[in-house]
């Protein structure tokens, strides 16, 4: 109960803090229009400040403070290689950084982890808690989660692979959200066949699907699927294997 209530807290103090970074960066696009408006500031900036590629490296920024570190960087360095190419005509051929870039991130991701993560491999987990953390890396998790009002999960998986078993659990609220990290790796997601699944995953190379034989006539169970496919993939499920 302890580690749900801190884990409740740090995920509050980790949405409160990309809130403020948004509002920010909101206020200073208001003030950069307002300055535009008034000409009291170059059109030039003023379309380099409010072009896509910019839009790319503030959601890389965002993501920073989300302690999504590795996929933070990777954005945040993407879209100012864009600016830079685009805007200041540097000789930059984004292709030829794309796939270092990845590559970098994965290295990223498996040294933050093994360096910040004391979590142990080849697991086995059951659990009723609304909230849900879990990291593999080189190993693998079997994870049954039987809550009744099951909110928020996180699974990492590093060159490993994960089950994670909803099939006895309930959403009461709007929606529930499971973020996902997997490269070079893959996630088996059971749950029943009336939940609506939305995917916001960034995928290379990589991606879900859904083999359930799905029934969601006046369903109000939505599942959100968040976070990023490298090299890997993840198969929603209504039957356990």
């Amino acid at each position: 109960m302890k580690n749900q209530m801190n884990l409740q807290k740090s995920e509050k103090k980790i949405v409160g803090l990309k809130s403020l970074v948004l509002g920010l960066i909101i206020i200073l696009a208001g003030i950069l229009l307002l300055l535009h408006n008034l000409n009291l500031i170059d059109p030039y900036w003023f379309n380099v400040f409010f072009s896509w590629q910019m839009a790319v490296a503030v959601v890389g920024f965002i993501f920073l403070f989300g302690k999504d570190y590795p996929f933070g960087i990777f954005i945040f360095v993407l879209g100012v290689l864009l600016v830079m190419s685009h805007h200041f005509n540097l000789d930059i051929n984004i292709t030829t950084y794309l796939l270092p870039l990845i590559i970098i991130a994965i290295g990223l991701v498996i040294v933050y982890y093994i360096v910040f993560s004391s979590k142990r491999q080849n697991k086995q987990l059951t659990t009723d808690q609304q909230n849900i953390e879990e990291i593999n890396l080189f190993g693998s998790g079997n994870y049954i989660i039987n809550s009744q009002s099951f909110k928020y999960g996180k699974f990492i998986c590093i060159f490993s692979g994960s089950k994670i078993n909803l099939l006895q659990s309930d959403i009461t609220q709007m929606e529930a959200e499971i973020n996902v990290i997997a490269i070079f790796g893959g996630i088996n997601l059971y749950i029943p066949p009336d939940w609506i699944v939305k995917f916001e995953t960034f995928n290379v190379f990589g991606g879900f699907s859904d083999s359930r034989n799905i029934s969601i006539s006046n369903s109000t169970k939505i599942l959100v699927i968040k976070g990023i496919i490298l090299f890997g993939g993840g198969e929603i499920k209504s039957i356990p294997d």
